[in-house]
This record gives structure tokens, sequence and C-alpha cells, in this order.
């Protein structure tokens, strides 16, 4: 029986698949270059939300 499974089951391999997605659609859209471009794009949009959700958290604080 193999002990492998279609999705991932912990936040380690959510990471995981995610760079593996990544990199497979970096690939696909830029050919050999989007094994590298793929995953730092990415990880450039991923930074930006985080920025963004940052500056709008610290925009409209909440009051209890």
């Amino acid at each position: 029986m193999s002990d492998q499974r279609a999705g991932p089951s912990g936040p380690g391999q959510f990471r995981r698949t995610a760079a593996q997605l990544s990199t497979l659609g970096g690939m696909a859209a830029m050919g050999i270059n989007g094994f590298v471009l793929g995953p730092e794009i990415a990880a450039m949009f991923i930074a930006v939300w985080h920025l963004r959700l940052a500056l709008d958290a610290d925009a409209h604080p909440r009051h209890p």
C-alpha cells in the first residue's frame, strides 16, 4: 500500500505543494527561466500581500 496522498495533510505539506506549483507554473509560462522566476514572483506576491494587510490594519485600527 502506498502512504502518499493526493492533497496536503499539514502546514508543512502545503508549503511544499505551493513551492512545487509555483515552480511548475513558472516553467509552463516562461520555459526553463520559470524554474527560478516562478517561485520568485510567487514570493514577491505573497510579500506584497502581507505588507498590504499590515498597512490596512494600521490604517483601520480596531477599537473594542
